[in-house]
């Protein structure tokens, strides 16, 4: 009995060491062409680029790309000569399937904890810098809240942690504010450390507890809730809209890791099978 418990602990030791966490991956979009790219975030390089096809549609620019947290798929809004399109994304293939138009000028998507998404128009949009629930099923829009602070490009982005929505607007004097997606209330916070033109991209990145950014220099940022920013790195000719932390490498197959705990599970409900029958038999 001893020398099973030693084999199921050394099991337990292999399977620990040998299952690695998964990769976090940050994805951002070309709001001029039909690409998008995974980024490398301490340089802000492109380290892959990959095209956008959506059947019956030229896509001409991507201009948000974001996660659904209760489903792992990622939204885009694709832009197209028929206008703004709703679309679920596959980052391995880069095909897009269409889910509904955004009937308006829409420049940023956010998912809630609970896949609740919502959108906001630009500042060119029919009814400009106004935010919506969207229905991630049609692209069907209602009415969430005005926005109106700030001029020039409109980005949204979740922070989990405070269930709290951000928004940034403006080149030239920018802002940055809190929605409570409760009460709708809208606080304003200070912006200080590195500065920064308008801002494209935001998504939250827990592994620092703040943002990462996006904006019109092709520049890489991070900013906390209090509105601290530094600049992590310049990227190439194009801008990064819209951004999305993926998790990337998770395979169908059990890995050597994954054999390990099936092993293991196996040994001991084996021990518990035969600790009850030496019990019964004692």
């Amino acid at each position: 009995m001893k020398r099973l418990i030693a084999v199921a602990a050394g099991v337990l030791g292999l399977s620990l060491m040998a299952v690695p966490a998964d990769a976090q991956n940050l994805f951002g979009a070309s709001p001029s062409t039909n690409q998008y790219y995974r980024i490398d975030t301490a340089t802000a390089a492109a380290i892959t680029t990959q095209s956008v096809t959506l059947a019956g549609f030229t896509v001409t620019g991507i201009n948000s790309l974001t996660r659904d947290p209760t489903t792992g798929l990622i939204y885009i809004i694709a832009k197209t000569g028929l206008g703004r399109q709703l679309a679920v994304l596959d980052l391995v293939t880069g095909v897009a399937t269409l889910r509904g138009s955004l009937g308006d000028d829409f420049s940023s998507l956010a998912f809630s904890s609970s896949g609740q998404l919502y959108g906001v128009t630009d500042d060119g949009a029919t009814v400009p810098e106004t935010m919506y629930t969207i229905n991630k099923a049609n692209g069907a829009r209602t009415l969430f809240l005005t926005l109106g602070n700030g001029a020039d490009g409109e980005v949204i982005a979740f922070n989990p942690n405070d269930g709290l929505m951000y928004h940034w607007s403006g080149n030239g004097t920018n802002i940055f504010e809190s929605i409570n997606l409760t009460t709708l209330v809208i606080t304003p916070i200070a912006q200080s450390g590195a500065t920064h033109g308008e801002i494209f991209g935001a998504v939250w990145n827990p592994g620092t507890n703040s943002f990462y950014l996006g904006d019109i220099a092709n520049r890489l940022l991070s900013q906390t809730t209090g509105g601290v920013a530094a600049i992590l790195g310049t990227a190439g000719a194009d801008n990064y809209r819209g951004f999305a932390i993926v998790a990337v490498g998770a395979t169908a197959t059990p890995t050597l890791g994954e054999w390990g705990m099936i092993l293991l599970t196996g040994l001991l409900l084996f021990i518990g099978a035969y600790k009850l029958r030496h019990n019964a038999t004692a």
